[in-house]
């Protein structure tokens, strides 16, 4: 038997893809934190929007929910030509058609309570999508992006879980 290429999964903040679109259909929480992603995708303008001003609308996505020095890079760094353009893409690419299926492999799966993208219905169902050793980790108190909110406490559960899987 060959040696699998991926041996376990670490996922920050996004809930499993089946669990979001049970959550989408069910959950109005979810569908109003969500609506921002149907923004992004069907209006061309939303790069402009985002980047007039210095970056205004772009930065306050960002402000009181990181160190405002990693704002600051976040915004210059997608100021850069293209750079917003290829990020909004990927919302604008949507998702694969048919189920994403069950993981199969040890996971880890950290979320945060002032997380305003992902509720907790979607996150707390991510478990029921996998079927090897699952963990699910919920930091209080800490927005959507983990590793700028929670950087030492997010190393550590991720040298965890690699310790225990590895």
């Amino acid at each position: 038997m060959p040696t699998p290429v991926v041996c376990t999964l670490t996922v920050v903040s996004t809930p499993h893809p089946d669990a979001l679109a049970e959550a989408l259909g069910t959950d109005e929480d979810q569908r109003k934190r969500s609506q921002y992603m149907i923004d992004w995708r069907e209006t061309p303008t939303t790069e402009n929007r985002m980047l007039a001003n210095d970056a205004e609308e772009l930065r306050a996505a960002y402000a009181g929910r990181i160190p405002q020095a990693s704002a600051d890079a976040h915004a210059r760094h997608l100021s850069e030509p293209g750079a917003l353009i290829a990020a909004l893409n990927w919302y604008r690419a949507g998702r694969p058609d048919g189920a994403v299926g069950v993981i199969d492999l040890p996971t880890l799966y950290v979320w945060s309570t002032d997380d305003a993208v992902f509720g907790p219905v979607a996150a707390r169902d991510t478990g029921r999508w996998v079927s090897r050793p699952y963990l699910f980790e919920t930091l209080e108190g800490v927005s959507h992006w983990v590793p700028e909110g929670a950087p030492e406490t997010l190393n550590s559960l991720l040298l965890e879980h690699l310790r225990s899987h590895g």
